[in-house]
């Protein structure tokens, strides 16, 4: 009959279901990994575990920058966000044969990836973290590769700092503001699993935060859905608008804080 076959197999890894994993035993093999994995069984304590840890790098960040260690609380910015889109992505978008190997750490497992699934998913193509924007003394750059390079504690983003200082120092306010926002919706989720709630009600309730204000002044106009409340400092699917450093901390934040009466 005909000869091989031009189409490469990939190989698939008996270990982990994850393409690309490497790993040469299961995750859960791993007594660490094994207890994570528990843990995640009860969203509602990985929540809460989620919650201190992001209250504790914002309350970091902010000594950081009162004591004018600006590099310091740089380098923290990623793990804001990489918390809070982790976690939205472990609890809502994976199968849970998955779920082991996002929990360990275990390569590949890039925060691009992971947020391009969440931006799509949840936030509806709203996010702009990988949106190619130009700044200046940067040129053409992403809030993504901004992230990175203070995430990595690179020498890029010791030049930044340097030349942003230069200018001033930049008003952070409105980035702790953002912090607060995550915080407050990990904690709506955690509650939410607390009442019983299901993961898919929940996914949707965390989905409908993300929604732009003139969908819900639509709903609104319906009767189907009732206002709980208004919250400024919040955002609209994490829209940057920045030229630089300091105007990575310029986003523009706006969310509605509302209830499905099905909830």
């Amino acid at each position: 009959m005909g000869g091989k076959s031009q189409v490469a197999q990939k190989k698939v890894n008996p270990h982990c279901p994850v393409a690309g994993c490497r790993v040469s035993q299961p995750h859960t093999d791993d007594p660490l990994i094994k207890a994570l994995v528990l843990r995640y069984t009860g969203p509602d304590r990985l929540l809460g575990w989620v919650q201190v840890s992001l209250s504790q790098i914002h309350d970091s960040i902010l000594d950081d920058y009162k004591n004018n260690r600006h590099f310091g609380w740089l380098t923290r910015l990623r793990q804001i966000e990489e918390l809070y889109f982790r976690t939205l992505y472990i609890l809502f978008l994976i199968p849970d044969e998955e779920v082991p190997h996002w929990l360990s750490g275990d390569p590949p497992n890039s925060l691009t990836r992971l947020y391009e699934a969440v931006n799509r998913e949840i936030l509806m193509d709203r996010g702009k973290l990988i949106d190619p924007q130009t700044g200046k003394g940067l040129g053409q750059f992403t809030p993504m590769s901004l992230l990175h390079s203070g995430g990595h504690a690179n020498y890029k983003a010791m030049h930044v700092v340097a030349f942003e200082c230069a200018q001033g120092v930049p008003n952070i306010e409105p980035y702790l503001t953002h912090v607060k926002t995550y915080i407050d919706r990990i904690d709506y989720m955690k509650k939410l699993f607390e009442a019983g709630r299901d993961k898919q009600t929940v996914r949707d309730a965390i989905t409908n935060l993300h929604r732009p204000k003139e969908y819900w002044e639509q709903r609104t106009a319906t009767g189907r859905w009732r206002l709980q409340g208004w919250a400024p400092d919040g955002h609209r699917g994490l829209v940057f608008r920045c030229d630089s450093w300091g105007g990575l901390l310029s986003m523009v934040f706006e969310v509605n804080v509302w209830e499905e009466d099905a909830l």
